[in-house]
Protein backbone atom coordinates (compact mmCIF):
# COMPACT_ATOMS: atom_id res chain seq x y z
CA UNK A 1 0.00 0.00 0.00
CA UNK A 2 1.26 3.75 -0.78
CA UNK A 3 0.33 7.10 -0.23
CA UNK A 4 -0.80 8.76 -3.27
CA UNK A 5 1.39 11.81 -4.40
CA UNK A 6 -0.38 15.67 -3.87
CA UNK A 7 -1.19 17.14 -6.64
CA UNK A 8 1.87 20.02 -6.70
CA UNK A 9 4.36 16.81 -6.49
CA UNK A 10 2.85 14.50 -9.48
CA UNK A 11 6.56 13.82 -10.48
CA UNK A 12 7.41 11.68 -7.53
CA UNK A 13 6.82 8.73 -6.63
CA UNK A 14 3.81 7.15 -4.23
CA UNK A 15 5.95 6.80 -0.99
CA UNK A 16 5.09 3.51 0.57
CA UNK A 17 3.50 2.86 4.22
CA UNK A 18 5.84 0.36 4.66
CA UNK A 19 9.12 2.68 4.10
CA UNK A 20 7.42 5.37 6.95
CA UNK A 21 6.61 2.68 9.15
CA UNK A 22 10.80 1.73 8.80
CA UNK A 23 11.70 5.52 9.21
CA UNK A 24 9.28 5.56 12.67
CA UNK A 25 10.74 2.59 13.93
CA UNK A 26 14.52 4.04 14.02
CA UNK A 27 13.09 6.30 16.74
CA UNK A 28 10.53 4.32 18.45
CA UNK A 29 12.95 3.75 21.47
CA UNK A 30 13.22 5.13 24.81
CA UNK A 31 16.26 6.76 25.90
CA UNK A 32 16.00 6.77 29.81
CA UNK A 33 18.51 9.45 29.93
CA UNK A 34 17.08 11.85 28.03
CA UNK A 35 13.92 11.54 29.41
CA UNK A 36 15.11 12.01 32.78
CA UNK A 37 16.92 15.21 31.95
CA UNK A 38 13.70 16.71 30.29
CA UNK A 39 12.17 15.79 33.28
CA UNK A 40 14.74 17.92 35.00
CA UNK A 41 14.51 20.84 32.85
CA UNK A 42 10.57 20.64 33.39
CA UNK A 43 10.72 20.59 37.36
CA UNK A 44 13.55 23.46 37.23
CA UNK A 45 11.56 25.67 34.77
CA UNK A 46 8.83 24.75 37.20
CA UNK A 47 10.67 25.73 40.52
CA UNK A 48 11.49 29.35 38.31
CA UNK A 49 7.53 29.98 37.96
CA UNK A 50 7.21 29.47 41.90
CA UNK A 51 10.10 32.18 42.30
CA UNK A 52 8.76 34.43 39.73
CA UNK A 53 5.11 34.28 41.36
CA UNK A 54 7.12 35.17 44.41
CA UNK A 55 9.03 38.19 43.44
CA UNK A 56 5.62 39.42 41.99
CA UNK A 57 6.63 38.41 38.40
CA UNK A 58 3.38 37.28 37.58
CA UNK A 59 2.85 37.62 33.91
CA UNK A 60 6.01 35.70 33.35
CA UNK A 61 5.24 33.40 35.67
CA UNK A 62 1.76 32.23 35.03
CA UNK A 63 3.20 31.78 30.61
CA UNK A 64 5.32 28.95 32.69
CA UNK A 65 3.27 27.93 34.48
CA UNK A 66 0.65 27.36 32.26
CA UNK A 67 3.02 26.02 29.80
CA UNK A 68 4.39 23.76 32.42
CA UNK A 69 0.49 22.07 32.68
CA UNK A 70 0.62 21.60 29.10
CA UNK A 71 4.21 19.66 28.86
CA UNK A 72 3.31 17.79 32.12
CA UNK A 73 0.83 16.35 30.31
CA UNK A 74 2.30 15.38 27.61
CA UNK A 75 5.01 13.81 29.42
CA UNK A 76 2.25 12.18 31.38
CA UNK A 77 0.69 11.06 28.09
CA UNK A 78 4.07 9.37 26.66
CA UNK A 79 3.44 7.62 30.47
CA UNK A 80 0.53 6.81 29.17
CA UNK A 81 1.77 4.89 26.23
CA UNK A 82 4.72 3.19 27.57
CA UNK A 83 7.19 5.37 25.71
CA UNK A 84 9.21 7.75 27.85
CA UNK A 85 11.43 5.58 29.72
CA UNK A 86 12.48 1.89 28.48
CA UNK A 87 10.83 0.22 31.43
CA UNK A 88 6.68 -0.26 31.48
CA UNK A 89 6.83 0.23 35.65
CA UNK A 90 8.80 3.43 35.30
CA UNK A 91 6.37 4.69 32.91
CA UNK A 92 3.49 3.39 34.99
CA UNK A 93 4.97 5.13 38.24
CA UNK A 94 5.65 8.25 36.01
CA UNK A 95 2.18 8.55 34.78
CA UNK A 96 0.66 7.85 38.38
CA UNK A 97 2.48 10.76 39.98
CA UNK A 98 2.15 13.10 36.87
CA UNK A 99 -1.61 12.35 37.56
CA UNK A 100 -1.40 14.92 40.75
CA UNK A 101 -0.26 17.80 38.72
CA UNK A 102 -2.72 17.51 35.77
CA UNK A 103 -4.97 16.64 37.76
CA UNK A 104 -6.19 13.94 35.54
CA UNK A 105 -6.90 10.70 36.39
CA UNK A 106 -4.51 7.40 34.66
CA UNK A 107 -7.11 4.77 34.72
CA UNK A 108 -9.94 6.78 32.68
CA UNK A 109 -7.51 8.85 30.61
CA UNK A 110 -5.55 5.98 29.06
CA UNK A 111 -9.37 3.90 28.74
CA UNK A 112 -10.40 7.05 26.79
CA UNK A 113 -7.37 8.09 24.65
CA UNK A 114 -6.15 4.61 23.56
CA UNK A 115 -9.86 3.81 22.46
CA UNK A 116 -9.50 7.30 20.54
CA UNK A 117 -6.15 5.83 18.94
CA UNK A 118 -7.77 2.63 18.41
CA UNK A 119 -10.90 3.63 16.23
CA UNK A 120 -9.61 7.64 15.81
CA UNK A 121 -11.76 8.56 12.61
CA UNK A 122 -14.23 5.98 12.14
CA UNK A 123 -17.90 7.56 12.22
CA UNK A 124 -19.58 4.42 13.22
CA UNK A 125 -17.47 4.30 16.56
CA UNK A 126 -18.40 7.44 19.21
CA UNK A 127 -14.42 8.75 20.22
CA UNK A 128 -14.77 10.31 23.72
CA UNK A 129 -11.35 11.45 23.37
CA UNK A 130 -12.39 13.57 19.81
CA UNK A 131 -13.44 17.06 19.79
CA UNK A 132 -15.81 16.42 16.83
CA UNK A 133 -18.73 15.43 18.04
CA UNK A 134 -21.21 14.84 15.62
CA UNK A 135 -21.44 15.22 11.37
CA UNK A 136 -23.20 17.76 9.49
CA UNK A 137 -26.11 15.08 8.95
CA UNK A 138 -26.46 13.94 11.84
CA UNK A 139 -26.44 17.82 13.63
CA UNK A 140 -29.30 18.49 11.37
CA UNK A 141 -31.30 15.70 11.58
CA UNK A 142 -31.56 16.49 15.44
CA UNK A 143 -35.02 18.02 16.84
CA UNK A 144 -34.92 21.53 17.44
CA UNK A 145 -33.94 21.55 20.99
CA UNK A 146 -30.54 18.81 20.50
CA UNK A 147 -29.73 21.52 17.93
CA UNK A 148 -30.23 24.57 20.09
CA UNK A 149 -27.70 23.10 22.98
CA UNK A 150 -25.52 21.67 20.52
CA UNK A 151 -24.69 24.98 19.29
CA UNK A 152 -24.52 26.38 22.29
CA UNK A 153 -22.22 23.94 23.97
CA UNK A 154 -20.04 23.32 21.06
CA UNK A 155 -20.13 26.98 20.12
CA UNK A 156 -16.03 27.14 20.40
CA UNK A 157 -15.63 30.38 22.80
CA UNK A 158 -18.32 28.66 25.02
CA UNK A 159 -16.66 24.96 24.52
CA UNK A 160 -12.63 25.86 25.29
CA UNK A 161 -13.69 28.37 27.78
CA UNK A 162 -15.90 26.04 29.87
CA UNK A 163 -14.64 22.36 29.46
CA UNK A 164 -11.58 22.39 31.07
CA UNK A 165 -13.65 23.65 34.04
CA UNK A 166 -16.30 21.00 33.48
CA UNK A 167 -14.19 18.14 33.17
CA UNK A 168 -10.97 18.67 35.09
CA UNK A 169 -12.45 20.91 38.61
CA UNK A 170 -16.10 19.18 37.96
CA UNK A 171 -15.75 15.55 36.36
CA UNK A 172 -13.00 14.14 37.45
CA UNK A 173 -12.94 15.03 40.75
CA UNK A 174 -16.50 14.16 41.76
CA UNK A 175 -16.84 10.83 39.29
CA UNK A 176 -12.90 9.58 38.98
CA UNK A 177 -11.09 10.76 41.99
CA UNK A 178 -8.89 8.98 43.83
CA UNK A 179 -6.09 9.56 46.46
CA UNK A 180 -3.40 11.10 44.32
CA UNK A 181 -5.84 13.56 42.22
CA UNK A 182 -6.98 14.92 45.96
CA UNK A 183 -3.49 15.09 46.33
CA UNK A 184 -3.01 17.55 43.42
CA UNK A 185 -6.27 19.75 43.80
CA UNK A 186 -4.77 20.33 47.81
CA UNK A 187 -0.87 20.99 46.57
CA UNK A 188 -2.90 23.88 43.43
CA UNK A 189 -4.62 25.27 46.57
CA UNK A 190 -1.65 25.56 48.48
CA UNK A 191 0.47 26.66 45.74
CA UNK A 192 -2.11 29.64 45.16
CA UNK A 193 -2.88 30.48 48.84
CA UNK A 194 1.17 31.07 49.57
CA UNK A 195 2.19 32.05 46.74
CA UNK A 196 -0.28 33.31 44.11
CA UNK A 197 -3.76 32.82 43.35
CA UNK A 198 -2.63 33.18 39.67
CA UNK A 199 -1.51 29.87 39.74
CA UNK A 200 -4.51 28.53 39.44
CA UNK A 201 -5.43 30.77 36.54
CA UNK A 202 -2.42 29.40 35.09
CA UNK A 203 -3.71 25.81 35.74
CA UNK A 204 -6.81 26.86 33.76
CA UNK A 205 -4.98 28.68 31.00
CA UNK A 206 -2.65 25.67 30.22
CA UNK A 207 -6.02 23.47 29.96
CA UNK A 208 -7.10 25.51 27.75
CA UNK A 209 -4.23 25.59 25.69
CA UNK A 210 -3.91 21.86 26.10
CA UNK A 211 -7.11 21.32 24.77
CA UNK A 212 -6.65 23.56 21.69
CA UNK A 213 -3.48 21.88 20.79
CA UNK A 214 -5.51 18.63 21.15
CA UNK A 215 -8.45 19.89 18.76
CA UNK A 216 -6.21 21.27 16.18
CA UNK A 217 -4.52 17.78 16.24
CA UNK A 218 -6.89 16.44 14.27
CA UNK A 219 -9.84 19.08 13.34
CA UNK A 220 -8.10 20.80 10.30
CA UNK A 221 -8.79 20.24 6.70
CA UNK A 222 -7.80 18.03 4.90
CA UNK A 223 -9.84 15.94 7.51
CA UNK A 224 -10.54 12.25 7.69
CA UNK A 225 -13.25 10.98 8.80
CA UNK A 226 -15.14 7.52 7.17
CA UNK A 227 -17.68 5.14 7.51
CA UNK A 228 -16.78 1.57 8.95
CA UNK A 229 -16.42 -0.02 5.34
CA UNK A 230 -14.23 2.56 3.98
CA UNK A 231 -12.32 3.47 6.83
CA UNK A 232 -8.52 2.63 7.67
CA UNK A 233 -6.28 3.04 10.92
CA UNK A 234 -3.14 4.13 8.84
CA UNK A 235 -5.16 6.47 6.81
CA UNK A 236 -7.02 8.10 9.67
CA UNK A 237 -3.30 8.39 11.21
CA UNK A 238 -1.21 9.96 8.45
CA UNK A 239 -4.24 11.86 6.90
CA UNK A 240 -6.46 12.38 10.10
CA UNK A 241 -3.25 14.08 12.50
CA UNK A 242 -1.53 17.16 11.26
CA UNK A 243 1.85 18.79 11.48
CA UNK A 244 1.32 22.13 13.31
CA UNK A 245 3.60 25.08 13.06
CA UNK A 246 4.45 26.36 16.75
CA UNK A 247 6.55 29.53 17.09
CA UNK A 248 9.83 28.85 18.96
CA UNK A 249 10.42 29.25 21.84
CA UNK A 250 6.75 27.80 22.38
CA UNK A 251 8.16 24.47 20.98
CA UNK A 252 9.91 23.72 24.37
CA UNK A 253 5.93 23.33 26.09
CA UNK A 254 4.30 21.65 23.08
CA UNK A 255 7.22 18.74 23.25
CA UNK A 256 7.15 17.49 20.06
CA UNK A 257 3.25 16.76 20.14
CA UNK A 258 2.87 19.01 17.07
CA UNK A 259 4.53 16.06 15.15
CA UNK A 260 1.41 14.23 15.78
CA UNK A 261 1.13 12.69 12.34
CA UNK A 262 4.04 10.59 13.67
CA UNK A 263 2.71 9.95 16.99
CA UNK A 264 -0.64 8.59 15.55
CA UNK A 265 1.61 6.39 13.64
CA UNK A 266 3.63 4.87 16.07
CA UNK A 267 2.97 5.93 19.54
CA UNK A 268 6.56 3.93 20.91
CA UNK A 269 8.41 7.21 19.80
CA UNK A 270 9.18 9.90 22.66
CA UNK A 271 8.09 13.00 22.70
CA UNK A 272 11.50 13.78 22.43
CA UNK A 273 12.16 12.21 19.48
CA UNK A 274 9.47 13.32 17.58
CA UNK A 275 10.93 16.43 15.83
CA UNK A 276 14.15 14.23 14.78
CA UNK A 277 12.08 11.68 13.33
CA UNK A 278 10.04 14.42 11.08
CA UNK A 279 13.22 16.74 10.37
CA UNK A 280 15.84 13.42 9.67
CA UNK A 281 12.76 12.01 6.92
CA UNK A 282 13.03 12.21 3.57
CA UNK A 283 10.81 15.32 2.53
CA UNK A 284 8.18 13.60 0.41
CA UNK A 285 7.30 11.24 3.61
CA UNK A 286 5.14 13.56 4.74
CA UNK A 287 3.58 15.64 1.65
CA UNK A 288 0.05 14.21 2.39
CA UNK A 289 0.25 15.30 5.57
CA UNK A 290 -1.91 18.03 6.88
CA UNK A 291 0.50 21.27 7.76
CA UNK A 292 -1.33 24.37 7.99
CA UNK A 293 -0.33 27.89 8.13
CA UNK A 294 -0.40 29.35 11.40
CA UNK A 295 -3.52 31.32 10.48
CA UNK A 296 -5.39 28.29 9.34
CA UNK A 297 -4.58 26.50 12.24
CA UNK A 298 -6.36 29.17 14.35
CA UNK A 299 -8.99 29.21 11.86
CA UNK A 300 -9.51 25.72 12.33
CA UNK A 301 -10.50 26.16 16.00
CA UNK A 302 -14.20 27.01 14.60
CA UNK A 303 -14.55 23.55 13.04
CA UNK A 304 -16.61 21.42 14.85
CA UNK A 305 -18.76 18.65 12.62
CA UNK A 306 -17.91 16.59 9.53
CA UNK A 307 -19.91 17.61 6.40
CA UNK A 308 -19.72 13.60 4.89
CA UNK A 309 -20.90 15.22 1.82
CA UNK A 310 -18.15 17.28 0.93
CA UNK A 311 -15.95 15.73 3.22
CA UNK A 312 -14.70 18.99 5.24
CA UNK A 313 -14.34 19.50 8.60
CA UNK A 314 -16.58 22.91 8.89
CA UNK A 315 -18.07 25.18 11.60
CA UNK A 316 -21.83 26.03 12.44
Amino acid sequence: MTTSPSSSDDASAPVALADIGAHLKQYAVADDRQATWHLVQTILVLLLAMALYAVDQVVLAVILDAGIIVRGFIIYHDGIHLSFYRRDEANERLATILQAWIITPVDLWRRNHLYHHKWFGNLAVFDEADTVFFTRQKYESYPLYKRVLARVLREPVVFFLLAPIAQWWLQYPIQYSNPILWAGHAAHFLIAWQLSWWHLFAVYLGAIVGLMLFHLQHAVNRGYREPKEEWNPTEASLLGSTYLPIPRPFTWFTFGIQFHHIHHMNTKVPSYQLARCHHEAAPEMWRDVTTPSLWRSLASIRNVMWDEESKQLVPF
